[in-house]
């Protein structure tokens, strides 16, 4: 699981992980900063570059805890790319990631590289589960047609008020004094 090692302003943070090597009890460090961009010509969109930091160049004041019975290597395993995030409608946000893997070939077998490109891609799902607001999402639909669009639709033609009339009287449903609406986007309209 990533920890936060250090933040050096609102906008940037230091995070290590790590990675399974192909030989028992080694791991690669991952050192890695992620910095946020806000863009001005687009205030709906978030841009967060990350980037592995070489280990000569991991600032002093930077904590780095130690892991018991396994071998650490460091600045041999580099991920980097960036997360999009945009905004979109009802308070969601679309969230794209580019992720960029490199490392010395004879310390990964070819078989173990799709779970190295899960594990840097599983930021996203963690990110989901963090965030998950499809209850929120879900009802901000609802509330958006039943208080925008529905208010804006069409009367009803006479003949569809005389058709909805008959199915009513025919299934004994409803009340004579109830006002029916169409609902928008449901009729072909020439």
């Amino acid at each position: 699981m990533p920890t936060k090692t250090h933040t050096d302003d609102p906008e940037c943070i230091i995070v290590q992980s790590f990675r399974s090597s192909s030989s028992a009890n080694v791991a690669f460090r991952l050192i890695q900063r992620f910095v946020a961009k806000h863009d001005d010509s687009n205030p709906q969109k978030i841009t967060i570059g990350f980037w592995s930091i070489p280990s000569k160049d991991i600032p002093v004041d930077v904590q780095i805890p130690a892991i018991n019975n396994v071998k650490i290597v460091d600045d041999e395993y580099h991920e980097s790319g960036n997360i999009q995030l945009l905004s979109e409608p009802h308070n969601q946000t679309k969230m794209t990631i580019n992720v960029e893997i490199k490392f010395k070939p004879e310390h990964l077998k070819t078989v173990g590289l799709d779970k190295k490109l899960y594990l840097a891609l599983d930021r996203a799902r963690m990110a989901n589960e963090f965030f998950d607001r499809s209850k929120e999402v879900d009802q901000a639909v609802i509330n958006h047609f039943v208080n925008f669009v529905m208010p804006k639709a069409d009367k009803l033609s006479d003949v569809e008020e005389r058709n909805i009339q008959r199915c009513k009287d025919l299934l004994s449903w409803g009340d004579a004094a109830e006002s029916w609406k169409r609902l928008p986007g449901t009729l072909v309209e020439s």
